[in-house]
């Protein structure tokens, strides 16, 4: 399958207009410089290099930068430096953010003749995504802009000859780097090497690229700004969902925009509770502390307007869990001691005769059977939705994405290295098994793509891998790599309908960079419920679903992301709430000194609007 990209789409082109504008009325030239050629002799020859150059004031900088985000309803910059051209483009996660800027590589390029582009990374899943973009609209954009010549590579400290030719070539040059790969002095970008005559990131700053930040909330340190710096950019473009520092914004399509005009998925939620749960005393032995002697019990705690929240609280010995919770189904439980039994921690209680070894539960349902519930809802609602569109013209595939903290949890491997299925993969097996036998699916499993299709093709796990075992890393290592590139590699393969792979299991800090557009259903079973954030994992299946040709389907009816979370509805939503607020820095129910910036209060001799403008607003703001 080839996914197909829409030229047309409203908001895009002004995001890419909005660049593009910014550099009216300036003059650019090519700038020649000299590159050494190394060869045997270390003398070297000389070679031409090309990279952009700009000719415009700064007055005329600042009226283009004013008059873009007059047009675009974002509060107007006050000044700006040529020294340090900044500017900022928020996009919601799941409408293309990478698709727009790639297109403005070309646009700058067709309008202004810029041909030096540098696309900074913050990780390896990041740098696979735009990867993937590329070669997926590489036959789109050239029939866009008449099949424009250019060249796309990842830098690597083991082909340094790559920048020479990002140097030297005057086509249209892209190359996609990770932060880390250019800030410290110990890069090999920063020191002398023979394949470029000298030292690389010299080279890099003779072209004067223009710089484009993937998530450069990411990349806000010290040391990391000062790298970029470092470039000798002409210009630095952010893009983001959820910028920190909003560097002269430009242009906005927040979460609300892209939900009000359908181009994201509508969410639903399925909190997981049991009823009357918090009825009797639930306690989970989270964790211990030999040499703090501290212990963590999660318990149900009695908040404020009598609301009950289950939360984790930190013991010690003798501690009365009724002082603790402030609720009185706790008074028979008063903390032990903590023994070791068959190498495992194990609590007890002076008052009641319960034990528990660390990780088990006392009371209510368990984690693990909460777990249970959750993949019997995600298979649910997976072969609902399947159902749902059986009866359309064009096929829809349907995906599942489980996170998981614990690649063991899936799959494991016995002494002989041969795999076992973990404890996910049997509970799967045993509700799916369950659910297929209801007679409302039936027409589902005589399909061809679900006729006695094994289960282990249905369900696998993308998990980074270490001598052939499947392991947990951080989702920053090299093992990671060959992981990233199956996932990005097999995306259109798993919008084959005939794929039978639709529920996919991964590890949570394989989550970041990683989306498909016809995932339909996520589901958290992070045994921990902070240990990947909310927002980013919602944003995996954002995107507006494809059919069978490559199509987008833009049907409210058909694109909603269910959320089957181990969390209560409430909790999930104000979590969630609470993420998007410290991501973007806008608490809810609130807004900005801005917002009345491009307020239209007159108009000109010419009949152009005047708009209040941020200094005025602000006033607004506070009277």
């Amino acid at each position: 399958m080839q996914i197909h990209f829409n030229q047309s789409l409203a908001y895009q082109l002004e995001a890419i207009q909005s660049v593009v504008d910014l550099f009216q009325g300036g003059n650019r030239y090519d700038s020649v410089f000299s590159v050494a050629k190394a060869n045997e002799d270390l003398f070297g020859k000389i070679e031409k290099g090309y990279g952009n150059d700009l000719v415009i004031s700064e007055t005329r900088l600042l009226e283009n930068l004013q008059e873009v985000q007059a047009r675009n309803g974002v509060g107007l910059s006050d000044s700006i430096r040529k020294s340090d051209l900044q500017y900022s483009i928020e996009m919601e996660t799941g409408t293309g953010k990478t698709y727009v800027y790639l297109r403005t590589i070309f646009e700058l390029n067709k309008v202004h003749g810029f041909t030096k582009f540098i696309i900074v990374v913050p990780s390896v899943a990041i740098r696979e995504g735009v990867k993937a973009t590329i070669r997926q609209t590489r036959e789109h954009f050239g029939g866009l802009y008449d099949n424009v010549v250019f060249r796309d590579f990842v830098y690597s400290s083991k082909e340094v000859s790559q920048i020479r030719s990002f140097a030297v070539n005057a086509s249209i040059e892209i190359m996609i780097i990770n932060i880390d790969a250019f800030n410290s002095q110990d890069n090999v970008i920063n020191k002398p090497h023979y394949e470029t005559g000298g030292i690389p990131l010299r080279v890099i700053q003779n072209v004067n690229p223009i710089v484009i930040l993937d998530e450069p909330q990411e990349m806000e340190s010290e040391n990391a700004q000062s790298s970029i710096k470092d470039l000798n950019p002409l210009v630095v473009l952010r893009y983001s969902a959820t910028h920190v520092n909003k560097v002269n914004l430009i242009y906005r399509f927040s979460a609300y925009d892209a939900y009000e005009q359908g181009f994201v998925k509508q969410i639903e939620v399925a909190g997981m509770q049991a009823a009357n749960d918090s009825n009797e005393a639930f306690i989970r032995f989270y964790d211990y502390d030999p040499k703090k002697q501290d212990i963590k019990l999660e318990l149900d705690v009695l908040k404020t307007k009598g609301k009950v929240e289950r939360k984790v609280v930190k013991c010690q010995v003798g501690d009365l869990l009724e002082d603790l919770t402030g609720r009185e189904i706790y008074r028979d439980y008063t903390i032990g001691e903590i023994s070791v039994v068959n190498k495992r921690w194990q609590l007890s209680f002076t008052t009641v005769a319960d034990r528990l070894f660390l990780g088990e539960t006392l009371g209510g349902l368990s984690v693990e059977a909460y777990q249970k519930v959750q993949i019997y809802k995600t298979i649910e609602e997976h072969l609902d939705k399947e159902l749902f569109f059986a009866g359309r013209e064009k096929k829809i595939k349907v995906l599942s994405l489980f996170f998981i903290d614990r690649v063991a949890n899936f799959r494991s491997y016995d002494e002989d290295g041969n795999k076992i299925d973990g404890k996910y993969a049997r509970w799967f097996d045993e509700a799916y098994q369950r659910l297929r036998q209801f007679s409302k699916y039936q027409i589902l499993f005589e399909l061809p793509s679900h006729k006695e299709t094994p289960l282990e093709k249905i369900r696998d796990g993308y998990f980074s891998q270490d001598k052939g075992r499947m392991v947990d890393t951080t989702g920053q290592t090299k093992k990671d790599d060959s992981t990233y590139k199956l996932i990005m590699q097999k995306k259109e393969e798993l919008l084959n309908y005939d794929n039978p792979l639709r529920f996919i299991f991964s590890h949570s800090a394989l989550g970041v960079g990683w989306d498909n557009p016809n995932v339909f259903q996520i589901c958290t079973l992070n045994e921990s419920k902070s240990e990947i954030k909310r927002k980013q994992s919602i944003g995996r299946g954002l995107r507006i679903c494809v059919d069978e040709t490559g199509n987008r389907v833009y049907d409210r009816s058909i694109n909603t992301l269910t959320v089957i979370a181990n969390e209560t509805y409430e909790e999930f939503v104000e979590n969630l709430q609470k993420d998007i607020e410290l991501e973007t820095g806008v608490p809810f129910g609130s807004f900005q000194a801005d917002y009345f910036s491009n307020a239209i209060i007159d108009a000109d001799e010419n009949g152009k609007p005047v708009m209040l403008g941020e200094k005025k607003s602000e006033a607004v703001f506070k009277a």
